[in-house]
C-alpha cells in the first residue's frame, strides 16, 4: 500500500479499501486474543492498518490507535513509534511526536537493529527541523 506516484483510480481505491478491510478483519478480537502466537503477522497488520488510516482514509484517531497498539505489542521495534511520530508531526503535534521518539530511543542500542536506528534518525531530523521552524 505504498503511496507512489500512480494515479488513484477507482480501481486503485477499491484495492486500497479491500486491503484495509482485510487488515481490519485480521485484527478482530479473536485474532489478537493471543497476539504472541502470531506476533509478526499481528504487528505487521497493525502497522499497515495504521498506515492506511494515515495516508488513505485520513483518519487520525484510527491511525493513532493502531500505531499505539503496534508499539505496545513490540516496544523494541522503532517502526511504529517513528510512524506515530510522523503522524503527530503531520498534524502539527510536535510535542507529542518528541514524546513518542524519546520512548523509542530508551531501548538499549544493542536491542535495536540497524533499520530501527535508521528510522529513529530519520524522524529525529524531521522533528528537530520542525521544532526549529516553530511548527
Amino acid at each position: 500500500m505504498g503511496r507512489g506516484d500512480h494515479v488513484v483510480t477507482p480501481e486503485v481505491t477499491d484495492w486500497i479499501r479491500k486491503g484495509t478491510t482485510y487488515l481490519e478483519l485480521r485484527l478482530q478480537a479473536h485474532h489478537v486474543a493471543n497476539p504472541r502466537a502470531n506476533q509478526e503477522q499481528t504487528w505487521a497488520a497493525m502497522r499497515w492498518l495504521a498506515y492506511s488510516y494515515q495516508h488513505f482514509d485520513v483518519n487520525f484517531a484510527k491511525s493513532e490507535h493502531w500505531y499505539r497498539r503496534c508499539v505496545a505489542l513490540d516496544p523494541l521495534r522503532a517502526d511504529c513509534p517513528v510512524f506515530l511520530a510522523k503522524l503527530y508531526r503531520q498534524h502539527r503535534q510536535v510535542a507529542s511526536a518528541w514524546a513518542v521518539i524519546a520512548e523509542a530511543v530508551k531501548s538499549p542500542l544493542q536491542e535495536r537493529g540497524f533499520s530501527n536506528n535508521f528510522y529513529i534518525h530519520q524522524v529525529l531530523l524531521l522533528l528537530f527541523t520542525a521544532s526549529n521552524l516553530a511548527l
